[in-house]
């Protein structure tokens, strides 16, 4: 199967793709860069893949195909890392839209799949006990856990480099660390506080959302330059988001007395924050693509939730998985990044 999808992606037309024939451009550039040139570059990670597959003397073509075997070897990898099942996680991330994705997107999808192996190292703790400084009777400080993932960070380092939108998902091991330390909690608060999340960041938008807005490249302004602000024009994307994040808190509910009390707080962590990035969506198609992360943790939490044999619920895990092949149908026909018609070379 990795086979297939490789070589679909890899000799796909310049025109498969709305973002394809500028990316090669924008790789063919890089050949008269210096490498501080390319370091100094804020998307520093992808600037020194081009500039390194430009020494190589690889073509635009050859930066096509070798994107789209770095691609499958990065998201294999990222599976095998999060011990997933390979044959239902990938076809969970092809249903969800995301493999296709990669046809266009070139630059955050390999942040995506980057994200997600540092993802799997994200609940690795690490105790370190912090002194007191005692000064007569008082003790200044505390003794405490402090939870720190090196791992995570190293990954997201990279992941930033490919694509900045990445650097929001550095506040997550704080989310899992917040719910780790609670004493009680349970499916509903997870999806609770998210919905308070999202409502709180759509007041935030309502306020700031012209000044936030500016703060994007300006490929995005001229985009989507009338679809921000008060207006909140990209609501039935969201719409539909909301809905495969409620599957996914479905799922997750249906599944949740079956997972380790690490699973249930790291699975329960991906549902806030991704009904959360909701409103990212609501306020333009340019913000929206942050929940992309969101996306892709849902297909490796679906997976630990979908691949164990629970007797009894079985019958609702085919509806689930029956309404992702429902979605990436609509996905097709929608082609918000033109895929459609596929083309060879």
């Amino acid at each position: 199967m990795l086979l297939i999808l490789t070589a679909l992606a890899a000799f796909r037309g310049v025109s498969v793709g709305a973002d394809t024939r500028a990316y090669v451009e924008i790789y063919n550039s890089y050949a008269s860069k210096t490498w501080l040139e390319s370091l100094a570059n804020p998307n520093y990670s992808f600037a020194l893949y081009c500039k390194a597959l430009n020494e190589l003397g690889a073509s635009g073509r050859g930066f096509i195909v070798i994107s789209s075997i770095l691609f499958t070897i990065l998201l294999a990898k990222a599976l095998e890392a999060n011990k997933c099942d390979k044959i239902l996680s990938l076809a969970l991330f092809y249903l969800l839209g995301l493999y296709i994705q990669s046809f266009c997107i070139i630059r955050q999808s390999f942040a995506c799949v980057i994200f997600l192996i540092g993802y799997a190292h994200i609940d690795e703790v690490k105790e370190e006990k912090v002194r007191l400084l005692h000064v007569g009777k008082f003790a200044i400080g505390k003794v405490g856990n402090i939870t720190f993932s090196v791992k995570y960070l190293i990954f997201m380092i990279i992941a930033i480099g490919f694509h900045t939108s990445a650097i929001f998902f550095l506040l997550l091991p704080l989310c899992i660390k917040y719910y780790h330390n609670l004493i009680r909690y349970n499916p509903k608060m997870f999806l609770k506080n998210g919905l308070v999340l999202l409502c709180l960041a759509l007041l935030f938008f309502s306020a700031f959302g012209l000044v936030v807005f500016k703060l994007l490249p300006d490929k995005y302004i001229n985009l989507y330059g009338n679809m921000v602000g008060l207006k909140f024009n990209n609501i039935t994307s969201a719409l539909l988001l909301g809905i495969v994040y409620l599957v996914f808190y479905f799922c997750y509910k249906n599944h949740y007395s079956d997972l380790t009390n690490s699973d249930k707080i790291k699975i329960g962590a991906a549902i806030t924050v991704s009904m959360a990035l909701i409103s990212m969506s609501m306020v333009s198609p340019a913000l929206g693509r942050i929940n992309l992360y969101s996306e892709s943790m849902m297909v490796v939490s679906m997976d630990k939730l979908l691949k164990e044999k629970h007797s009894g619920k079985r019958s609702k895990d085919i509806i689930y998985i029956g309404f992702f092949a429902t979605y990436f149908i609509l996905y097709l026909f929608r082609d918000s990044i033109n895929v459609v018609p596929y083309f060879l070379f």
